[in-house]
């Protein structure tokens, strides 16, 4: 439920940034990342639906350590050149991994792209538009399919409606 929740929330809390997204986000860039994350995610959220409590719990807490262990070591930033040569096979290959984790878990598609877009997309404004691009895709791309699994529900959608105010509020205020 929390899952399912996490991923209709996302979608009413994303509304307010398309527009800068759309205006100043760094469209070639992110092409290939979305055709990969596209069928990821039809895996991942089919994972979701077989894969039992216990085993949820222990794929978030490896992907959760995987981010931080590779964020704390820098990993990313010590093969940026490496990044930049190989951007058109690496990047669709990390959005791959995403979208068969954001599927998974629910969450958390755009934290392994966005370091990789960090060393494709230099200007810190366009930078965050093409974050919220990418996120705008693959968040409604995410509950299209958990929509069409059956897992998004009337109460669901309901409880989105309540938490609507509190996601506008801290979407301006992070913003």
């Amino acid at each position: 439920h929390a899952v399912v929740l996490a991923v209709v929330s996302n979608v009413f809390s994303q509304l307010q940034f398309i527009p800068e997204g759309v205006r100043n986000g760094d469209w070639r860039s992110v092409k290939g990342l979305i055709l990969a994350y596209l069928p990821a995610t039809i895996l991942g959220v089919w994972i979701f639906g077989w894969l039992e409590t216990a085993w949820l719990t222990v794929v978030l807490g490896v992907t959760l350590v995987a981010v931080l262990l590779a964020e704390w070591f820098s990993l990313f930033q010590r093969y940026e050149t490496t990044i930049q040569q190989r951007a058109s096979v690496l990047g669709p290959v990390l959005a791959a991994v995403s979208g068969v984790l954001a599927g998974v878990a629910g969450a958390g598609g755009v934290i392994m792209v966005s370091t990789y877009i960090k060393f494709i997309v230099k200007d810190p404004r366009a930078f965050r538009a093409t974050i919220i691009l990418i996120a705008t895709f693959f968040i409604g791309w995410r509950t299209v399919v958990f929509a069409a699994n059956g897992f998004v529900s009337i109460p669901i959608f309901t409880e989105c409606l309540v938490l609507l105010p509190i996601s506008l509020v801290g979407g301006y205020v992070g913003s």
